[in-house]
C-alpha cells in the first residue's frame, strides 16, 4: 500500500474511528474541488492512476454502476466501483471485485490523511472519495466506475479525467444546491462531461437532454441518448427478473436478462450495454457473454428487493417523487397482492408532500416511521400528511416498531413495502441480516 511506511500514528479504536468519520458531518455540505485536490495531492494523485467511468444523475446512478462494474468484471478486469449513500456500513460505497475495503486499509489511508482533515475541515464524502481513489490506484483496478455524490460540476469526484462518462434520469432532487428546474439541475450534473469524452445519457426529458447535447457540443464530445438511439423490444417483467430484446447501432442483443426489478432499469442496463460497446470501440475486450452474465449477476440492495415471502416483503430506498412513482409501479406492475402496504420515512429537506400522495393514494395501510437522522421529518407529520389521501395511516416513530405492526397486519398473500430514505431501510436490512 502507498501509506503503510508513512502513516501517523492514531490512538482511536475502530468505532472511534467510525463515529469520527460520521462526526465530520459537522462541517456541512460542501460543493468544490479545493480540499479533494489537496488530499489527492497528499495521496500522490492517485485518481491518474486508474481508468474511471464518472456516472451523474438524479436516479439511476447506482444501479447503472453496478451493472458496468459486473459486466467489466465478468469481462475479466479488475474493478473497483465507489457509489453513495451505504446502506448498512460505510465500507460498502467502496469495493473491489465486489468486496468491500477493509476496516485495516481503510484504517491505513485516514491515519495517513488525519492531520490533513484536521487542518481543512474536510468533510466525511471528501474523505471517503480520497480514500476510495488511492484503494483503487494502489491495488491496481483496471476500471474504477465511480458515481457521484451530489451534483456534478462541483462534486468532489469531478477530479477525474474519465475514459466514458455517463448520466443517467434526472428530476427534482436536491433544488437547494442544484437549482429548482430541470435545465438547472441538468446543467449541474453536465459540469462532469469532459472534453472529448463520449457522453451515454439515459435520461428521458427533452429539457435535460437539450442541456447535455448543447454541453457535448461545445466540449466536442460524442453524444449516446438511450432514449433516442436504441430500440428496446419483448419486455418481461416478473419477480425473478427482467427480460427485454436490445438493438443498438452496433448490435442486437435478444432476450437480455437482468436481475434488477422494475421496468426503469432497462434504461439503466441500455446505458451500461453503450458503454460496453463504446469500450470496445476504444480497443478493450468485452465479449457478449460478459454482458449478458455480467447483466444477471448485479445485485443492487434496496432496489425493489425481496426480503421474503409470505406476506412478501420488498425494500426500495426511493426518495425523491420520481423515485417513489418508479418504484410503486413496478410493484403494480410485478407482484400479484391482496392487500398493499407501505412503510416509510422521509426527510424533512425532501419532496414529502408529493411522495405521501404517490404512497398514500395507492396504499391500503400506510406506517409512517421517523428516519434515525437528524434531517428526519416526524412520523407524525408525515401521517398527517398521509391522511390527506387515506383514513388508514398509523404513525410510529420507531422504524423497527412500524414494520412490526404492518407485519402483524399484513396475512400472507399481502404485500409490505418498505421505501423511503436510506436510513429507513437500512434498519429493516439490519433486521433480516440479525435474524
Amino acid at each position: 500500500m502507498l501509506v503503510e511506511s508513512v502513516s501517523v500514528p492514531c490512538c482511536m479504536t475502530d468505532n472511534e474511528m467510525v463515529r469520527y468519520l460520521f462526526g465530520l458531518g459537522r462541517f456541512g455540505l460542501r460543493l468544490g474541488l479545493e480540499n479533494i485536490r489537496r488530499l489527492l495531492k497528499i495521496l500522490g494523485n492517485p485518481e491518474e492512476r486508474f481508468k474511471g467511468i464518472h456516472i451523474a444523475g438524479t436516479n439511476g446512478k447506482g444501479s447503472t454502476g453496478a451493472m458496468i462494474e459486473s459486466m467489466l468484471r465478468c469481462a475479466g478486469y479488475r474493478t473497483g466501483l465507489y457509489t453513495s449513500p451505504h446502506l448498512v456500513d460505510f465500507r460498502e460505497r467502496i469495493t473491489v471485485a465486489g468486496e468491500w475495503i477493509s476496516l485495516q486499509d481503510f484504517r491505513q489511508y485516514f491515519e495517513f490523511l488525519l492531520p490533513a482533515i484536521e487542518e481543512f475541515s474536510c468533510t466525511f464524502f471528501e474523505v471517503m472519495t480520497a480514500v476510495a481513489f488511492a484503494y483503487f490506484a494502489d491495488i491496481k483496478v483496471d476500471f474504477a466506475v465511480v458515481e457521484t455524490g451530489l451534483g456534478g460540476r462541483l462534486d468532489a469526484t469531478n477530479i477525474l479525467n474519465p475514459v466514458l462518462t455517463v448520466i443517467t434520469e434526472i428530476g427534482l432532487d436536491h433544488t437547494q444546491e442544484l437549482g429548482s428546474t430541470v435545465p438547472e439541475i441538468a446543467a449541474e450534473k453536465a459540469g462532469i462531461i469532459k472534453p472529448g469524452v463520449d457522453l451515454v445519457c439515459s435520461a428521458s426529458l427533452s429539457a435535460a437532454l437539450e442541456v447535455f447535447e448543447n454541453t457535448c457540443r461545445e466540449r466536442q464530445s460524442r453524444f449516446f441518448p438511450v432514449v433516442r438511439e436504441f430500440r428496446i423490444e419483448n419486455v418481461k417483467l416478473t419477480q425473478e427478473g427482467t427480460e427485454f430484446d436490445l438493438t443498438t447501432a452496433q448490435a442486437k442483443y435478444p432476450a437480455l436478462r437482468l436481475s434488477l426489478l422494475g421496468d426503469y432499469q432497462i434504461r439503466n442496463a441500455a446505458a451500461a450495454i453503450k458503454v460496453m460497446e463504446l469500450l470496445q470501440e476504444q480497443g478493450f475486450w468485452i465479449p457478449w457473454q460478459a454482458i449478458y452474465e455480467g447483466l444477471w449477476q448485479t445485485f443492487w440492495p434496496g432496489r425493489l428487493e425481496i426480503m421474503q415471502r409470505d406476506p412478501v416483503v420488498v425494500l426500495d430506498t426511493a426518495h425523491n417523487p420520481d423515485g417513489v412513482r418508479h418504484a410503486v409501479r413496478a410493484i403494480q406492475q410485478i407482484f400479484d397482492y391482496e392487500h398493499l402496504y407501505f412503510v416509510v420515512g422521509i426527510l424533512r429537506d425532501k419532496n414529502h408532500k408529493e411522495m405521501i400522495a404517490t404512497i398514500a393514494s395507492t396504499a391500503d395501510f400506510v406506517v409512517t416511521v421517523t428516519p434515525n437522522s437528524s434531517r428526519a421529518l416526524s412520523a407524525s407529520d408525515l401521517a398527517a400528511e398521509a391522511k390527506k389521501w387515506t383514513n388508514n395511516v398509523r404513525a410510529e416513530d420507531d422504524i423497527l416498531r412500524g414494520f412490526d405492526r404492518a407485519l402483524k397486519m399484513a396475512c400472507s398473500d399481502d404485500l409490505i413495502c418498505v421505501i423511503g430514505s436510506h436510513f429507513t431501510v437500512s434498519e429493516v436490512v439490519r433486521y433480516y441480516k440479525s435474524a
